[in-house]
């Protein structure tokens, strides 16, 4: 009698075990979807935002809703980088319900403008 009990208690508790750690499982699976999901809506958005000719020193924002995606945003920044002619581009996409564990996508860049020539007068 003492053995069964003894083999309950531990049946038991490998079965809550095994549940914790399949929803610890799920839980993952869900945060790699979701940054996976991040990192691709990242670079496309930066692709299309490098390919806009005129970006200027700034920060610009707004969401995928243009994708089915309005629950992430985005946050597009071009800052000077402190080499003549070099700006530093970053670009972030976060879900709009984001906690203190969320991921993120963050990428981040270098662009070159070509520096205007002037040309003198004809005499």
């Amino acid at each position: 009698l003492v053995e069964a009990l003894a083999s309950i208690v531990l049946l038991g508790v490998g079965i809550v075990a095994s549940q914790q750690t399949i929803g610890a499982i799920g839980r993952n699976e869900a945060r790699s979807r979701l940054k996976e999901r991040l990192e691709s809506l990242a670079q496309s958005k930066l692709d299309e935002l490098l390919t806009e000719s005129g970006q200027t020193p700034g920060d610009q924002n707004g969401d995928f809703a243009d994708r089915g995606e309005r629950d992430i945003s985005w946050t597009f920044s071009v800052s000077a980088s402190g080499i003549q002619n070099l700006d530093t581009i970053r670009l972030v996409v976060t879900p709009r319900r984001e906690g203190d564990d969320s991921p993120r996508a963050i990428l981040s860049t270098l662009r070159f403008n070509a520096p205007t020539t002037t040309t003198g007068a004809a005499p």
